[in-house]
């Protein structure tokens, strides 16, 4: 049973039998890692508080060869967020973070640059709103998946857009008003000025708007990543519910 070592954040928890949690960490290098944290559970466990969602921690795991499951030994919080997390709506909106990064990050793989980003929303909590965080996050995470089209150019005629844009159906790109043929999914240019600022700049110099149009916004960002998820996700459901 090989021992190793890693500092992430846990983006998934849930119980796993009477005693014990299933924990998924993003690890600092934007590796995921599932793993079990034994007796976790229990009303007095050696783990305490630590083992908390989007808490930051070393963790010293065991694994045995050809296990999906690592086992967590030890766990040293470095940075909570607990107050943050609890306050408001934020919980529900990092939670949709953590379900796209999880439904989109295949195993085995590290992309480093997604355990930066999501840090970033984090230490950004206490001073941006987070539907703006949770839409900055998503443009971000669609730009370093290679997965965010141009939002300057039709992607049929390439003329420029100049005030209205609609998605193509299949979410590779914008329409004209010329080329468009009656798709669902239109940005305004508002919208998509909005969406460029926010691809071109760090989470401490985003600038938020009202939040009815921020959430439509977010609904209609987040039907891309479901898309390529080829999935609807958990959270977009409780999201259509929260907006209507």
């Amino acid at each position: 049973m090989a021992q190793r070592n890693c500092t992430g954040y846990i983006l998934g928890s849930q119980k796993s039998g009477e005693q014990n949690k299933i924990l998924i960490i993003l690890t600092k290098q934007g590796e995921i890692i599932h793993c079990i944290a034994p007796g976790s559970c229990k009303a007095k466990n050696r783990f305490g508080a630590t083992l908390e969602m989007f808490n930051y921690c070393d963790f010293i795991l065991y694994q045995k060869e050809n296990s999906y499951y690592a086992t967590i030994n030890k766990a040293f919080l470095l940075k909570g967020y607990f107050h943050e997390t609890t306050r408001d709506m934020n919980i529900f909106y990092l939670n949709l973070i953590a379900e796209i990064t999880l439904k989109l990050i295949p195993l085995n793989f590290k992309e480093e640059r997604i355990f930066r980003l999501i840090d970033n929303i984090l230490k950004s909590l206490n001073k941006k709103d987070i539907i703006s965080l949770t839409i900055y996050f998503i443009i971000w995470f669609l730009k370093i998946e290679g997965l965010l089209f141009s939002l300057n150019k039709c992607s049929n005629c390439n003329s420029k857009i100049i005030n209205i844009a609609y998605l193509r159906e299949d979410y590779r790109g914008l329409l004209c008003r010329i080329c468009q043929n009656n798709e669902e999914i239109f940005f305004l240019k508002e919208e998509l000025n909005f969406i460029k600022s926010f691809a071109n700049t760090h989470p401490s110099n985003i600038k938020g708007d009202e939040v009815k149009r921020l959430q439509n916004l977010l609904l209609k960002i987040i039907q891309i990543v479901q898309y390529h998820a080829e999935e609807t996700l958990k959270s977009f459901k409780i999201l259509k519910q929260i907006t209507n």
